[in-house]
């Protein structure tokens, strides 16, 4: 049978723990499952296993597209996952809905979001690194297996093995 399985994300107040309970179990969440605040900002253990034990016809409900993704391009993949496992995702805040045409449209954006935040991102690093070429200050990487031909080639005339050596 499918279940609406609630997510949060506790903040380091800890404030906003008792109203995203209410507002999840509002909105028909049997479990509730909630993130720990932690240093790291991937680290979220919970989420992981929600996502790796989720069935089909599931739904994840959260209060917010910040309790549930660091950003958009995670947002999206936790669409994917989800939509791979059959089951949909929820956002009260956003009125966000994945199991509906309008969730359709929404992941479609999400995904054209991303693919446009990773272009600008490229494009910003090649003017960086053009300009810095001009100014001759970038040198690109310091090449490392052919600095190291001698050394590869001493092991080699050893005996090692090729995984020994690398």
């Amino acid at each position: 049978m499918p279940s609406i399985i609630g997510y949060l994300r506790e903040y380091n107040d800890g404030l906003n723990v008792p109203s995203q309970i209410e507002r999840l179990k509002a909105s028909g969440a049997s479990k509730i499952v909630q993130e720990k605040p932690s240093g790291m900002k991937r680290n979220r253990s919970y989420l992981d296993n929600l996502l790796a034990n989720i069935k089909s016809g599931d739904t994840v409900v959260a209060t917010s597209m910040y309790s549930i993704a660091d950003s958009t391009k995670h947002l999206l993949e936790i669409v994917e996952s989800l939509n791979a496992a059959g089951a949909s995702l929820k956002i009260i805040d956003n009125d966000i809905d994945t199991s509906t045409p309008q969730g359709d449209i929404m992941q479609a954006l999400l995904g054209a979001i991303t693919s446009f935040e990773r272009q600008v991102v490229r494009e910003r690093q090649a003017a960086g690194i053009a300009k810095a070429k001009q100014a001759g200050r970038y040198k690109g990487r310091k090449p490392t297996a052919m600095a190291k031909t001698d050394e590869v080639l001493e092991l080699n005339t050893q005996g090692l093995t090729r995984q020994k050596i690398a």
